[in-house]
């Protein structure tokens, strides 16, 4: 082989390394794109649970104070006769 040949060879060689880490590096970034917009989905996720929770929170409390005054009031509470 000569010096020539040589060169070429090592000329495509090292194209089609720039070309695979071309394609390394675009695949890499959609992958970083996909996992940063699974992070927003997460995240507006656990936002939308914590309102619920605190929908249903407020609605045991006020269930809650609705029967605190349903038996302060003498209306029921384990049996008891008015």
């Amino acid at each position: 082989m000569t010096p020539e040949e040589r060169f070429e060879r090592i000329e495509a060689q090292l194209e089609l390394l720039a070309n695979f880490m071309s394609q390394s590096a675009e695949r890499i970034d959609q992958r970083f794109d996909r996992i940063g917009e699974h992070i927003e989905q997460l995240g507006r996720r656990v936002d939308q649970t914590s309102r619920d929770v605190a929908v249903v929170a407020e609605s045991v409390a006020t269930l809650a104070r609705l029967f605190d005054r349903h038996t302060s009031n003498g209306h029921g509470g384990g049996g008891q006769q008015p």
